[in-house]
């Protein structure tokens, strides 16, 4: 749908959200209404978790009250210029610091010193692309907690061949990639390989690849690069909603 003809895209993505609204509207009738949530998606999941903000929680101010956060990874979302809501939502802002609950991480990452993804005009939700980094919300820069890659076929990762993974099925990279949120022209989520001193662990990901460096930045791995700082910031956000 997103390569189709205009006259046909919408209605592609009018279906597909109609059956995620539905199944959130079931579960929302069902559940302890004291009880929060936690929206994620990455790219068509992404565009999905933005629209079930903006057509649920936008005008319902007590559905927002139950928010613990919303991290609709690998879309195009957007603010009013200078602001931290519009475009993507009028009433949800943009997560600004460390210790917030009910507001949105997002970002679409890429290599260091590679093309930042592309904003098409078509898709874009806001006239300013948002990025958060997921583990330094406040400084919009630093070391990404923990890397996981799967191992199964079709991997986008390599580990060098020395490291004998045996039969595992997933490898976590702790503190070796860093990442910096890039606004203008480069907006984004930068991401660099960055081992320290003396870590002698060489890079599984190859950022030189085609598939990494084209108009899509390294989208296939937007997840994969930041899941233990997401995992860290849905569990700081959980703390946060329930002390308040």
């Amino acid at each position: 749908a997103y390569l189709g003809a205009e006259s046909a895209v919408q209605g592609c993505f009018d279906s597909a959200f109609d059956d995620v609204a539905r199944a959130f509207d079931a579960w929302r009738a069902d559940a302890d209404p004291g009880r929060g949530v936690l929206l994620l998606g990455h790219s068509q999941g992404g565009q999905m978790v933005s629209r079930l903000v903006r057509e649920r929680f936008d005008d319902d101010p007590a559905l927002r009250a139950r928010l613990v956060g919303v991290m609709p990874i690998g879309w195009s979302l957007g603010v009013d210029a200078g602001e931290r809501v519009g475009g993507s939502s009028e009433v949800v802002p943009v997560c600004s610091g460390d210790e917030e609950a009910g507001c949105i991480v997002g970002f679409r990452s890429y290599a260091e010193g590679a093309q930042a993804p592309s904003r098409s005009g078509r898709f874009d939700e806001g006239e300013e692309e948002v990025c958060v980094h997921p583990g330094a919300v406040a400084a919009g820069s630093g070391r990404l907690a923990g890397a996981v890659f799967g191992l199964g076929e079709g991997r986008i990762v390599t580990p060098p061949e020395e490291l004998d993974l045996g039969d595992a099925e997933y490898v976590l990279y702790e503190d070796y990639f860093s990442a910096a949120c890039r606004s203008g022209d480069d907006a984004g989520l930068e991401v660099r390989a960055d081992p320290g001193t003396g870590d002698q662990r060489q890079s599984p990901v190859d950022f030189d690849s085609a598939n990494l460096r084209g108009t899509a930045g390294t989208h296939v791995l937007d997840v994969q690069l930041a899941l233990g700082d997401l995992v860290a910031r849905a569990r700081s956000m959980g703390e946060a909603w329930g002390a308040r």
